[in-house]
Formats: C-alpha cells, structure tokens, sequence
C-alpha cells in the first residue's frame, strides 16, 4: 500500500497521470523487494531497491516541462522570486533549495533572468531547452523561469559613477528587476529573496503578514535609520520638514520582503521608484550609493508622509536577520533560529572566505539532489 502525498489535492488535473505513476512506482518497488523478505537483517535491501526506484520516478518527473506551472499547487502555494545573476549562481541554488525545503505547503519559484543569461540558467537546473519550468524532485515545489531585457529597468539604473555603489554584485539590470516584479509576474503577492539568503522556516506567515494587513509590503524591522544610508546634508534638494523626517525613518533592508504585486502597479509605486532614481542620477550619486535599496524605502516613506498612513508593516528582525557577510562574531544559536539568513556584507557564503559557511553549504549541496542533472 502507499500513502499519496500530501499535495496531491492541491494539484490539478493534468497531474493526476504523474501522481498515478509515482504510485505505481511505490507499488512496484513494494513487488521488487519482496525477494529481500522480511526480517530486519533484510530491511536495507528493500529500501535500496524502493530508494532507486523512487529517485528514478523523481528524475523522470523534473525531466518534463510541467504543464499549469502557473496555477501549481493552487491557492495555497507561496510565491518567491529571485533575480538570477551570474555572479551569484550558487547563492541562488542554496538559496531556491533552503526554501523548498523549508516549505510545508506547494511553493513557486520565479526566477527572473537576462535573455541572454536563460541557456546558463536552463542548464543549471536542468531544464531542457524548449522549456521554461521545472519541477522539484519530491513534486512540491516548481521553478520557473523569465526572460527578460536591459532595457525594462533602465530608469532605475544609476548613471553616476558605478564605482561608488556599495553593492558591487548588485550595479546591474539584476539589482533593480524587483522593482519591475509586477510586470514579469503578474497580479501576486510575492516574497523576494536575494540570492545571498537561507530560508529556515517556512514563508507562508511572511505573505499572510501582507495579505492581513491590507499593505503593499511586509519588511523585517531593523534599528537602522536612513540617516546612517544618505547623506544628511540634502544634496538633492528635498523639502527641509520631509527630509528631517526620513532621516528619522527606518532603513528597511530590501533583500527579504513580502509585497502585494497587484497593490504596488495599482499605486504607480514603480513610477515613483523611477522618479527618486532619476533625482539622485541628476545630483550625480550625492543622495545614496546603492541601487534599489534607498529607492524601495523613499517611495514608502514618501508616500507614508504624504498620505498620513503607512503601506507596509514591520515583522520580526527573525524574517531577514542579516549581516552575515561582515560580522563574524554573531550568536549562531540565534543564527539557527532566525527564519531567514541573510549574508549582507562583502564574506558570501560561497566565497572561500564566507562566514558561517556551515549554515549554508547543506543547502547548496542539496540542490542536486532537488534538481539532479
């Protein structure tokens, strides 16, 4: 006998054939090991043999472009996006595999890619190349593709020296796509994730936190202020009784963050976004040194300012518990605890000389077997 898996009935119709076949793989595999028998001393022989079988099953599962990628695991499934970039292709692996594995209901993941970047990214998971989608071994998690050209983010690209941005990995058409998310991906609520973050816990109450508030987005709280971001003087010139408040104003770190995608095109917060880019390029860079962090906190600060209401709201600091990357002496009892890592800073987890290097690398080894070639 076997148990069906628990997303089955999340699933549509055109799985129903997969899910008949992975229960006749466990039948067979049942038929297979009878030959082993039956005492304990023999247990390691039948499950070898059901371990090949089932991993076979899964390998032919993800060899397949699943159809309905867009609806999969119905209306329970969680949304997460990343911006695939070269630089960081095994952030993003580690990253893509902690939240699948960190998942307890159907989760989509949205990778959004250069068009010239989509063969290195289809062979990094294996997709074949008349396909943008693939499906998780374990069938409760799918990853999908997007293409997409330079020429969409221009406006938020910074046109000052890109010598002075901070986040080097980050300085181009890559770093600034979330901004563009609702017209890559449509109407959802999405969580965004850098690709230099582990998932640990499950990101279902992060969305909830968007969705039962009724606000475009969900941040983790942090005892940063922009002041300690831009430069205090206001070289670009804003109203003096705006730009003392947002130098009151908490810097929110936008490398984890839950947002209502169909709220952010409604309000033209994009265009918004745009406007501020387009403020610092003509101050030539004096404002911030970033690329689409500043620009993700003007716009709700801004707007909180003018409407007298806030559009987002502060979650526990445990949903991005950042710093990783430059500090080397955090509590890694407390590390183990955050639900999100995040390793801002210069020592990526993938570089040989990352920090807390053990937090991350299972996850990039699990990859393969998520996605085995």
């Amino acid at each position: 006998c076997f148990v069906v898996p628990p997303y089955a009935s999340m699933r549509g119709d055109t799985e129903t054939s997969g899910f008949m076949l992975w229960a006749a793989t466990l039948l067979v595999a049942n038929i297979l090991v009878a030959p082993c028998g039956g005492s304990a001393a023999q247990t390691e022989c039948r499950d070898v043999v059901a371990l090949n079988l089932l991993q076979k099953r899964a390998t032919a599962v993800i060899s397949q472009c699943p159809s309905g990628h867009s609806s999969f695991g119905g209306p329970m499934a969680v949304d997460v996006a990343w911006a695939g970039d070269e630089r960081q292709k095994e952030g993003l692996q580690a990253s893509v595999a902690s939240a699948i594995m960190a998942a307890k209901v159907p989760l989509r993941a949205h990778i959004m890619v250069l068009r010239s970047a989509m063969p290195s990214f289809r062979r990094l998971f294996g997709i074949r190349s008349d396909c943008d989608s693939i499906e998780a071994a374990g069938g409760h998690a799918v990853v999908i593709l997007y293409p997409f050209d330079a020429d969409l983010v221009q406006a938020s690209i910074p046109k000052f020296d890109s010598a002075k941005i901070k986040s080097r990995h980050l300085d181009g058409p890559e770093g600034v796509v979330r901004l563009y998310m609702h017209q890559i991906l449509g109407n959802k609520v999405v969580i965004w994730l850098d690709c230099d973050t582990i998932v640990q816990q499950d990101l279902t109450p992060l969305r909830s936190a968007v969705l039962e508030n009724g606000v475009t987005v969900a941040v983790a709280n942090r005892e940063i202020s922009l002041s300690d971001m831009m430069d205090s003087s206001n070289p670009c010139h804003f109203e003096p009784d705006v730009w003392g408040k947002l130098m009151n104003a908490t810097n929110f770190n936008a490398g984890v963050y839950a947002v209502d995608l169909g709220r952010w095109a409604s309000k033209g917060l994009l265009k918004r976004a745009e406007e501020i880019v387009a403020k610092n390029n003509d101050c030539q860079g004096r404002l911030y040194d970033s690329v689409s962090q500043i620009p993700f906190n003007l716009v709700f600060h801004l707007a909180s300012l003018r409407d007298k209401a806030k559009d987002f709201v502060a979650v526990s600091q445990t949903w991005n518990w950042d710093g990783l990357g430059c500090k080397s002496e955090l509590d890694t009892a407390m590390i183990a605890n955050a639900s999100i890592l995040h390793w801002t800073g210069a020592n990526k987890p993938w570089l040989p000389e990352g920090f807390y290097r053990n937090f991350w690398m299972p996850h990039r080894e699990h990859f393969s077997s998520l996605f085995p070639a």
